[in-house]
């Protein structure tokens, strides 16, 4: 009896063990059929205007749209206002890879010399021409060259028509700007069209100006209505002169290694939203002059709009100036662009 208690613990024992080892197995089985987790990217986004620049609006909607339309898989954060450098730090570190992506402003012509022919002064009398160059096939050499460089050019955004703004006097003539302490952004087509129209040049980033001019290290400088607004300039310059001497575009570029990893069809994301970010970024600078303008009168900026065409005649030499840096050819297709 005893005997065959102990017979049937074994097979009860057997029975359990094979059990057991099915209920494992399945389990394994499971696990490794089940799918792997996708990898979630995130990439950094670096400028240098303030958090309500029509520019950081632009890149938060390119951010946005990435990521809804990747299904949260890539993330772009951006940072704005200078937090990770000037405009000329950051574009090393996208050089170097330390940041991935960002929207600059002229510091991009000091790696990419040939897209600094959008800002020649007095080239474009309106945003159509501009858009007509930079959508053409002006704009579409820009792509390779910016890859010699080590750069992806997704996209070129907007940034708007620069005008003067000093503590001095409303500049009237040519002759008004002579002597005058004068910023410029870091780089040579804005320094060199201001020492052309005979001022004391002094280039720094723009997280700097508001103290320069606050501490009088400068007389004035030269922005566009959205920097000078959104960047408080109107609390230290009294006079703003309508110029509109230099169009300045605004390059969304990404270092090279970091997009040729990004799978195919995730650039063609980006490369669709940074497309609809440039329209809709276009459409808000546009539609912010008007707005932006009767602002800085009501903030008590004394605004006068000179005749432009001794400016532009004062500037020609520039041209000439800087065919070794940007191209002779360069300079050459864009005056055609414009039928100038």
């Amino acid at each position: 009896m005893k005997l065959r208690q102990n017979r049937l613990l074994v097979v009860l024992f057997l029975i359990l063990a094979v059990l057991s080892l099915g209920i494992v197995g399945c389990s394994s089985k499971t696990d490794k059929d089940k799918p792997a987790a996708v990898e979630k990217k995130v990439y950094k986004l670096a400028h240098s205007m303030a958090v309500d620049h029509p520019r950081n609006v632009a890149a938060l909607k390119f951010a946005e749209l990435v990521k809804e339309r990747t299904g949260g898989k890539v993330e772009i954060v951006v940072y704005p206002n200078s937090q990770l450098g000037s405009e000329v730090q950051i574009a090393e570190a996208v050089k170097m890879g330390s940041i991935d992506f960002s929207a600059l402003g002229p510091a991009f012509a000091n790696y990419v010399p040939e897209s600094a022919v959008f800002g020649l002064p007095f080239l474009y009398g309106s945003y159509q021409e501009a858009y007509a160059s930079i959508d053409g096939p002006l704009g579409k050499k820009m792509i390779p060259l910016s890859q010699e460089k080590g750069f992806f050019l997704l996209s070129i955004w907007d940034h708007g028509f620069r005008h003067v703004t000093n503590n001095i006097k409303p500049i009237e003539k040519p002759e008004d700007l002579k002597g005058l302490k004068v910023r410029t952004p870091e780089e040579f087509v804005n320094v060199e069209t201001f020492k052309t129209l005979g001022c004391s040049v002094m280039a720094m980033p723009f997280a700097e100006l508001y103290l320069a001019l606050q501490q009088k290290v400068v007389d004035g400088e030269e922005n566009p209505f959205g920097n000078i607004y959104y960047g408080k300039l109107y609390e230290v310059q009294k006079y703003l002169s309508l110029t509109s001497h230099i169009y300045t575009s605004t390059p969304l570029i990404a270092n090279l290694n970091t997009w040729n990893k990004i799978p195919k069809d995730v650039q063609d994301i980006m490369l669709q939203a940074a497309e609809e970010s440039k329209i809709s970024m276009r459409k808000l600078i546009q539609e912010d002059e008007n707005k932006l303008l009767a602002d800085l009168k009501a903030k008590g900026m004394i605004v006068n709009t000179p005749d432009l065409a001794p400016f532009r005649e004062a500037a020609k030499p520039v041209y000439k100036n800087l065919e070794d840096r940007i191209g002779k050819d360069i300079i050459a297709e864009a005056l055609k662009s414009t039928a100038k």
